[in-house]
């Protein structure tokens, strides 16, 4: 290999021919060398949120609140936090602790219910949005 090709050469008859790889393209100047796409400037990442351009690729961070979704990174799911408090009157004062126990684990199963609920409710809203 004689060529001076930055990144693909490919061979010709008496002759060869530079290419780049993903996330690159021909120097204007020089078709011999690559130069990294800014997918972040060029709008092309599809980021939904915040997008960072590195050598021939780029990385989407959400915003907080949010984390990338792991089966597609170019998508941002919300990070949901629940937080349950349970308050302890007079008259569970007399309770067994299995009753305390009984009783917190219907709160959860109902929370739980609830929970279930709404993301059946917002599932069915983002399908009609599409």
């Amino acid at each position: 290999n004689t060529s001076k090709c930055h990144q693909i050469c490919t061979n010709l008859i008496g002759s060869f021919t530079c290419s780049c790889g993903p996330g690159f393209r021909t120097n204007v100047n020089n078709p011999a060398l690559c130069d990294d796409i800014d997918e972040c400037a060029t709008n092309t990442s599809n980021c939904p949120d915040t997008c960072f351009n590195t050598f021939g690729s780029f990385v989407c961070s959400c915003n907080p609140g949010f984390s990338n979704d792991l089966t597609n990174p170019s998508f941002c799911d919300a990070q949901l936090k629940i937080a349950l408090r349970f308050t302890v009157t007079s008259t569970q004062l007399n309770l067994t602790d299995q009753e305390i126990r009984n009783k917190v684990h219907l709160t959860l199963q109902r929370e739980v219910r609830l929970y279930v609920a709404y993301l059946n409710r917002c599932s069915s809203f983002l399908s009609q949005s599409r």
